[in-house]
């Protein structure tokens, strides 16, 4: 579960999208004070009020205000970029990418547009197009530092480490203040094993912009990897209160929480990570295993119920809740009717092949008392071959119990 190491779209596309904001910011202003000369058939009237709605936050009525501007001029190359952009940052980015297509055919040497393209490239998955986009937007200004970073970055992921230490090197000396060069040259110096330098330069990044969230969580891992809870705990929380929709900044955090046994923060984390990301079955599966620990029964019921709803075509997930139904050590969760149900479905997906679901389906028979239908599955499952020694010792007491009518419950998740 590796963190991606390109700089976020913020921060790809911010610089772009800022210009045409503080280029606007005094529109709302205009408006109030001379609303005798606006004119709604000018589409610089809509873009300029885009851009005050971009600002506010506003981006349905943003697109709506460019996409007026559009209507009015076809041939206004800003306005689809402007548009791209914020369509971009709606996450919207095959529409963004029809409109920065656009724009570049209009006006096919503005330099800009290619970077702002290479933004979108990186969230579409993309790094040859966004190295293409970069190298193109070099060519047609070579003295923008971000350009190399950006590239940098791409050249980073692709694992072509030496091109992405030349165009970071390049970045710093044409700018020696650009947060992100430093921070994507740290991501270089980490993966070819200079944690020291990779280090100093996320200290550098984040000084030069305290605000840089990819930084200060690329520091965090760089703090883990040196043992360093603390320290990764303490950037994760800053990334967070800079951006409280950092999902990954969460579900990273909870895992620190998680090896520090800290249970109840590593459980509101997740829970955070999956009200940004309610169909990620690892975080529930994580946070299942935590909940059980706890001791609530009922709660890691309920993920496990959600995991067969988002993925019904996982054996994993039916057998898992399977076992739940059948042998929790907390009564208020069996039910041996529902057990049985998930169980069969689990060994369906098998083929009736899995001893570990054939094991579940005689426990879950036995919660609902048919213990003969009990022991013709878990010696289904015994006779099963290659079984471990330590798995076949468990199933044999498991089918002592069941022949002296007892079923099988868990004795704790600890």
């Amino acid at each position: 579960m590796k963190l991606k190491l390109l700089l976020c779209l913020a921060l790809v596309l911010s610089g772009v999208f800022a210009v045409w904001l503080l280029a606007h910011v005094s529109f709302k202003i205009s408006i109030a004070r001379q609303p005798e000369k606006l004119n709604t058939t000018n589409a610089g009237f809509y873009d300029n009020r885009a851009a005050v709605e971009g600002k506010n936050g506003e981006l349905d009525k943003s697109i709506i205000d460019l996409t007026e501007a559009i209507k009015l001029n076809p041939q206004d190359a800003d306005a689809y970029e402007h548009r791209a952009l914020t369509l971009a940052l709606e996450g919207k980015y095959d529409q963004a990418l029809t409109d920065i297509n656009t724009a570049i055919r209009l006006k096919p040497d503005d330099a800009g547009y290619y970077a702002d393209r290479a933004g979108i490239d990186v969230f579409k998955g993309d790094l040859q197009g966004e190295v293409s986009d970069c190298n193109q937007a070099i060519k047609l200004n070579p003295k923008v530092a971000d350009y190399y970073a950006r590239r940098g970055a791409g050249y980073a992921q692709l694992g072509k480490f030496d091109q992405a230490m030349n165009d970071c090197d390049k970045a710093i000396q044409l700018n020696p203040d650009l947060s992100d060069a430093y921070s994507t040259r740290a991501v270089v110096y980490s993966k070819t094993g200079d944690m020291d330098k990779a280090m100093n330069d996320l200290n550098k990044a984040i000084r030069l912009d305290p605000k840089n969230e990819q930084a200060r969580q690329n520091r965090a891992v760089l703090f883990l990897k040196n043992g360093d809870a603390d320290g990764a705990i303490a950037d994760f929380s800053e990334v967070i209160r800079l951006d409280p929709k950092a999902a990954e900044a969460y579900r990273l955090r909870g895992l620190v929480y998680a090896s520090e046994h800290d249970l109840d923060h590593a459980i509101s984390d997740f829970s955070a990570y999956l009200k940004l990301n309610p169909t990620n079955t690892e975080a529930y599966l994580y946070r299942t295993a935590w909940y059980l620990l706890k001791g609530d029964s009922q709660k890691a019921l309920a993920d496990c119920e959600t995991l067969v709803q988002l993925d019904p075509g996982n054996s994993a997930y039916w057998n898992q809740l399977a076992m739940m139904l059948a042998s929790c050590p907390d009564a208020s969760v069996r039910n041996g009717k529902q057990a049985v149900g998930a169980a069969e479905k689990a060994c369906e997906l098998t083929g009736w092949t899995d001893p570990a679901c054939l094991a579940t389906l005689a426990a879950a028979y036995a919660e609902s008392g048919d213990f003969k239908q009990a022991l013709k599955y878990q010696q289904q499952a015994l006779a099963m071959p290659g079984l471990p020694a330590a798995a076949r010792d468990d199933l044999q007491k498991r089918l002592e119990l069941y022949q002296q009518a007892k079923p099988f419950y868990e004795s704790s998740y600890n």
